[in-house]
């Protein structure tokens, strides 16, 4: 009913007038499996200067509060939807908050949305920051599940230097790229690798996919990557050939 309310409100007052029940409550109202979706839909229906009560709040939590709302099943929603509907500049001290973290909530089930979103949405600098941390533990996040998908996010997303810079990182871990091969979410990440690998990069990716092929073979998501790899090949074959 209040979801429907803030859509059907005439003008902006009444939907500020309709939230004015929600200022000093955006920790327990995030968290709630219901309250979220209003917190949501007021974040999608107003102007972005309208919902500085929430950005306020979440940031008087610190570091501690904003990274527990970002593992929250709940309020990650609510945190996405700033990051979709507010200025940069309304962000940066959450944003500080989640890059002070961005490592452990990379790779939490629901935190890691947060962080796409981060990335997704952040400036160039964040993306900067972000990856610059990333590609520090590289090695370990590309045995995570969760974390291959934002891994996944910044190669598509951030700037060609940040995908650039990930993309070095990735090869440069042994190991790294064969292990994202066999797993769910993590083969298309390392398709993602290889599509953006430059030639110089590219035999040696194909290397590291080729020492570990045995046991990709008996793995349904390494035989897509082993067949990304020979499509390749063959078209290299075809062009030297021509």
């Amino acid at each position: 009913m209040v979801q429907k309310a803030l859509d059907d409100a005439e003008n902006d007052e009444d939907r500020v007038a309709l939230a004015d029940c929600l200022r000093g409550h955006v920790w327990e109202v995030a968290r709630c499996p219901h309250g979220n979706h209003v917190l949501q839909k007021y974040v999608t229906t107003m102007k972005p200067s309208a919902c500085q009560f929430i950005v306020d709040e979440f940031v008087q939590m610190g570091v501690f509060g904003i990274g527990k709302m970002a593992r929250h099943k709940y309020a990650c929603r609510v945190l996405q939807r700033l990051f979709e509907h507010c200025w940069p500049s309304q962000l940066d001290k959450i944003v500080d908050c989640l890059l002070a973290d961005v490592v452990a909530l990379a790779m939490q089930r629901y935190g890691n949305y947060v962080i796409q979103h981060l990335i997704e949405y952040g400036s160039e600098g964040t993306q900067r920051r972000a990856a610059k941390q990333l590609e520090a533990r590289i090695a370990e996040l590309s045995l995570n599940n969760d974390a291959c998908m934002v891994l996944e996010k910044a190669l598509q997303s951030a700037s060609e230097e940040v995908q650039d810079s990930l993309v070095e990182a990735l090869l440069g871990a042994p190991g790294a790229l064969a292990a994202m091969a066999h797993t769910r979410r993590g083969h298309s990440t390392a398709l993602v690798v290889l599509e953006l690998a430059r030639d110089c990069q590219l035999e040696a990716a194909r290397q590291q996919i080729d020492e570990h092929r045995a046991s990709l073979q008996t793995n349904r998501y390494g035989r897509i990557v082993l067949g990304w790899v020979r499509r390749q090949c063959e078209v290299s074959a075809g062009i030297g050939g021509a």
